[in-house]
């Protein structure tokens, strides 16, 4: 029962999400993120990769953009249904608009 409920709440919480959240609060702070690995994430960390893009810090906004562009280029490729992935759906969502 307790790994049950183990196993619900970290799929609940989005541990991915929630890190990329406090990685973006210590930049907000700091100035400094560790962009590559918001990349290497899941694609729940999009959101954030979108907002550091956007950085007027120019290693960084290079540095999200080049994930983001490789993001677009693996969901282009993914047109199954089989490989559907609401992460991935959200993402590709963020990314078109």
């Amino acid at each position: 029962m307790i790994s049950l409920s183990s196993y619900v709440l970290v799929n609940y919480i989005n541990v991915d999400a929630f890190i990329a959240r406090e990685n973006m609060k210590i930049y907000y702070q700091t100035g400094t993120v560790d962009v590559a690995y918001l990349s290497e994430m899941s694609y729940d960390t999009t959101s954030c990769l979108k907002e550091l893009s956007k950085s007027s810090n120019v290693l960084l906004s290079t540095a999200a953009q080049k994930a983001i562009t490789s993001r677009k280029e693996v969901l282009a490729g993914e047109e199954k249904w089989q490989s559907f992935n609401l992460s991935k759906y959200r993402a590709n969502d963020l990314l078109n608009n």
